[in-house]
């Protein structure tokens, strides 16, 4: 955990993240993921580690939370992040990447997947659960991408961007969700 790049200057937190775009192999849905104990949902992935590249992170995050290897594809976009959660100002920067899931993966055939995120920081768990829980239960499932706006989806670019992908890598800076 304290290889993870993410640093805190007085009520600030910066951070770094490498985020995966599984499109189904029918191209009309989306993996997203939740925790158990939560009920926004976002895309699988994690903090980028130092020394490793952020797609080398997006195969770490997806060996550890879907148990899968994966194949990385094109960069999408590339974000700055500026938002308020948990009394903190954030500043991220994160990258999202076309990622396939091996042709013969039984996550195609299941509506949901678990899996578990470990070493949670407190910050990300509810006040009345810190002191048993640095491990969480993960929820995955296939969602509609035109249905995308029925979810509360972070961050919330991703409800409109995913119904299409960029031909090119686009820059985005976000401010506020």
């Amino acid at each position: 955990m304290d290889k993870m790049i993410t640093f805190e200057s007085g009520r600030a937190r910066f951070s770094t993240r490498a985020v995966a775009v599984i499109v189904h192999r029918d191209e009309r849905r989306v993996l997203v993921s939740r925790a158990t104990i939560d009920d926004s949902w976002a895309l699988p992935g994690g903090r980028i580690e130092i020394g490793e590249t952020s797609s080398e992170a997006v195969r770490r995050e997806m060996r550890e939370e879907l148990d899968v290897e994966v194949e990385v594809g094109r960069l999408l976009w590339v974000t700055e992040e500026f938002f308020e959660f948990a009394g903190l100002a954030w500043h991220g920067i994160a990258f999202y990447y076309l990622v396939r899931l091996p042709n013969d993966s039984p996550i195609y055939d299941r509506e949901e997947s678990s899996g578990i995120e470990e070493f949670v920081e407190n910050i990300f768990v509810p006040e009345h659960l810190r002191a048993e829980v640095n491990r969480l239960e993960m929820i995955f499932c296939w969602h509609d991408r035109e249905r995308l706006h029925e979810l509360t989806l972070y961050p919330r670019f991703l409800q409109d961007r995913l119904r299409l992908l960029p031909g090119t890598t686009e820059h985005i800076i976000r401010r506020g969700d």
